[in-house]
């Protein structure tokens, strides 16, 4: 399977798909750690297999509980010090809140930031403006027509920005 990218905050509009695609990964790589540490009966081996798991979750091996299966659902919650813990944790605190739309068959959030230009992008694509006429379009208060358009939009926060998601 190919790997995913990286999602963050610095992208101007991420598909929900791409999310999806990404938690599964990351999940699927802690799973995977997680079940190497409770799959091995003896103590030499179960100790060089929470090396690996300490590594992705970005802590020392004694900092790892000792009963790893009563605290593997929250494990990468616990200790999110690694990029692709804290990415992980992240994603799905973003996608508790995204239950708009179509998420699973794909979904835009558009960083607030980037909504008036998008608004603007969105209208030329409908055809309800042409951007090579000078009139009216350097008399459109696009700020106006963004906030507008925020009324079929839900507001979510991905890792502390703001995303506008279609409600």
């Amino acid at each position: 399977m190919k790997p995913t990218k990286e999602i963050t905050t610095g992208e101007k509009i991420i598909d929900s798909r791409d999310v999806i695609a990404r938690i599964e990964e990351l999940r699927g790589e802690l799973d995977a750690l997680v079940s190497n540490v409770t799959s091995v009966a003896n103590s030499e081996d179960r100790e060089a297999a929470r090396k690996p798991l300490a590594a992705w979750l970005g802590i020392a091996v004694d900092e790892l509980p000792e009963d790893i299966d009563a605290f593997a659902p929250n494990l990468y919650g616990a200790y999110d010090k690694s990029d692709e813990a804290h990415e992980l944790a992240a994603l799905e605190a973003l996608q508790s809140q995204c239950n708009y739309g179509d998420w699973r068959h794909g979904e835009s959030l558009i960083r607030d930031d980037y909504f008036e230009e998008y608004a603007e992008e969105l209208a030329s694509d409908i055809g309800a403006i042409d951007r090579n006429a000078n009139w009216p379009m350097n008399h459109i208060d696009w700020k106006a027509a963004a906030a507008e358009l925020t009324q079929d939009y839900t507001l979510v926060s991905f890792d502390g920005t703001d995303y506008w998601i279609r409600a």
